[in-house]
């Protein structure tokens, strides 16, 4: 018992110390990219995966149902904002997501929604 609670103390000694050693990204045209978000795996904290979209210069999140486009990021509270899927039709109240899902996270992320 008392291996495996060293164990798990050096791994999360280990695991911050490689987090805290990352870089933050660059920017994705004019939208900055704070740290722990990660465009590329050689910056941020490649749990926190989002997309550069390098034709319209915005962020993107990528769920397990979809790209959606990110329309605020607020380091402050830690949260990101996303744009809802369109509507199917105007006369319609369901998302042109619905037939996947909805939203989908995969399981292996570290936050939820």
């Amino acid at each position: 018992l008392v291996c495996l609670c060293l164990w798990t103390a050096v791994m999360s000694i280990l695991i911050s110390a490689s987090i805290s050693n990352a870089s933050p990204c660059p920017d994705c045209g004019s939208v900055s990219v704070p740290f722990p978000l990660s465009t590329d795996d050689s910056c941020g904290d490649p749990r926190y995966k989002i997309v550069c979209n390098a034709s319209t210069l915005q962020l993107e999140f990528e769920a397990v149902s979809g790209l959606y486009p990110i329309i605020r990021v607020s380091p402050e509270s830690q949260r990101l904002v996303i744009e809802p899927s369109p509507f199917v039709s105007p006369t319609m109240c369901a998302s042109s997501d619905l037939g996947n899902g909805g939203l989908v996270l995969s399981p292996d992320f570290p936050f939820n929604v």
